[in-house]
C-alpha cells in the first residue's frame, strides 16, 4: 500500500516514484488524493492492482465536507465495488443502490461481513440484481459475490419522525432509524424545561434529537459523535428547524477534547456491531465530572438490565434516579 504522507488528508504524492517498482505476486495499492480527474493519470503512471479513493469523493459541505460522507456524484465507473456490511442491514443497501449505477458492464460486486453480524446472509443484499455465490468463508467472515445483470429497485426512504414541535429527518444506520426510541422519550421527559444561555452537550447525537430539545429550551447546544452521517444529519435537522444559531457540531469520541458544560444529556450506545459493550459508556461515566461546569448535571438514560447506577455513584457526590421502568432507567448525576 502507498499512500500519501498524511493518510486521510487527502493529499498526493510524487507517482514517478513508483514507475520501475518491481511487481511480485501481492497487489499493489495506491491511495493519497486520488480524484475522479487524476486517478486515471495515476493507473496510467503506477499501473496499481487497486486504487483507493476516498476523501476525493466526499461532499463539499460547510464547515466541515468530512461530516457529510461520499458523493455518488464524484464517483466515477469502476469495474468493481467492494461493500463491508453494515451492522443497519438497511444501510448496505442504499450504499448499493447509490454506487451501482457507477459501476461499468461486466462489473463486480463484492460484499463481505462477519458471521455472527449478518454475513451469512449477506448474498441476500445482492439477489435482486443477480445470482451471488460465495467466493470464500475464512476467520468468522463471509465474502460474497455477483455480476449484475440487472438494475437494484428503489430503496424506500427512512421515513421522518416528529416529536412535539421537532421536525426530524432520518437516515438508515444513523440512531435511531425512522422512530423515537423507548428510551429517548423517557430522557426527554425528564429533561430541564428552563435552560436558557446555558452550555448543553448532546453525547452521541445520532440525528439530533436530544439536543434540539435542549436547543428549543434555550441551551447553548454542542452535538458530539463519532458517526459523520450522524453530525450531518444533525445539522441538517438543526437547520430545518430554525435552530442552526445555537448549535454547534464536533467529530468526537465520547468526551474526547470537551470542554466544560452546564448539562449532559446522553443515550449512549451499548452495542458494537451486534456485541454488547458497555465499557465505553462506564469510562465516559467516570469521566463525566471533569466536564461539568458549577452545579452541573449529567442526564443519562439506559436499558436497566445495564446497571449504571453503581458507577455513577462512585463518580459522582448525587445520584438520583428519575424515572425508571421494567426496560429503561434515567438518571441524573451532580456533584
Amino acid at each position: 500500500l502507498f499512500d500519501g504522507s498524511s493518510p486521510g488528508a487527502g493529499k498526493t504524492f510524487d507517482w514517478s516514484l513508483l514507475k520501475n517498482i518491481q511487481k511480485t505476486d501481492k497487489l499493489l495499492f495506491l491511495a493519497g488524493g486520488l480524484t475522479p480527474e487524476n486517478a486515471a493519470q495515476a493507473v496510467k503512471t503506477v499501473a496499481p492492482d487497486v486504487v483507493d479513493v476516498s476523501s476525493g469523493v466526499e461532499k463539499d459541505v460547510s464547515p466541515c465536507a468530512a461530516f457529510a460522507g461520499k458523493d455518488a456524484e464524484k464517483i466515477t465507473k469502476f469495474s468493481c465495488l467492494t461493500l463491508f456490511l453494515s451492522k443497519a442491514k438497511q444501510k448496505s443497501a442504499e450504499i448499493l443502490r447509490s454506487l451501482a449505477p457507477k459501476l461499468e458492464q461486466e462489473s463486480l460486486i463484492l460484499i463481505a461481513g462477519s458471521n455472527d453480524g449478518g454475513g451469512k446472509s449477506a448474498d441476500g443484499l445482492l439477489k435482486e440484481c443477480g445470482e451471488p455465490y460465495k467466493v470464500d468463508t475464512a476467520r468468522k467472515c463471509t465474502l460474497f459475490a455477483v455480476k449484475p445483470a440487472s438494475p437494484f429497485s428503489p430503496l424506500k426512504a427512512c421515513p421522518d419522525i416528529c416529536y412535539e414541535n421537532l421536525q426530524l429527518k432520518q437516515k438508515y444506520g444513523v440512531f435511531s432509524q425512522g422512530r423515537v426510541d423507548e428510551g429517548t422519550s423517557l430522557l426527554l421527559k425528564n429533561l430541564p424545561q428552563n435552560l436558557n444561555g446555558l452550555k448543553a452537550l448532546d453525547l452521541g447525537c445520532g440525528c439530533g434529537i436530544i439536543g434540539l430539545y435542549l436547543a428549543k429550551k434555550g441551551a447553548n447546544v454542542t452535538f458530539s459523535d463519532i458517526s459523520a452521517e450522524a453530525l450531518f444529519l444533525a445539522e441538517l435537522n438543526a437547520k430545518e428547524n430554525g435552530l442552526k444559531e445555537s448549535c454547534e457540531f464536533k467529530a468526537s469520541f465520547m468526551l474526547d477534547d470537551a470542554p466544560s458544560f452546564d448539562v449532559i444529556a446522553t443515550n449512549p450506545p451499548f452495542h458494537e456491531g451486534i456485541k454488547k459493550a458497555e465499557k465505553v459508556t462506564l469510562e465516559m461515566i467516570k469521566e463525566a465530572p471533569n466536564h461539568l461546569n458549577k452545579g452541573g448535571a449529567l442526564y443519562l438514560v439506559g436499558n436497566s438490565f445495564l446497571n449504571y447506577g453503581p458507577t455513577l455513584e462512585d463518580a459522582f457526590e448525587k445520584v438520583t434516579v428519575i424515572e425508571s421502568n421494567k426496560r429503561f432507567t434515567v438518571f441524573k448525576a451532580e456533584n
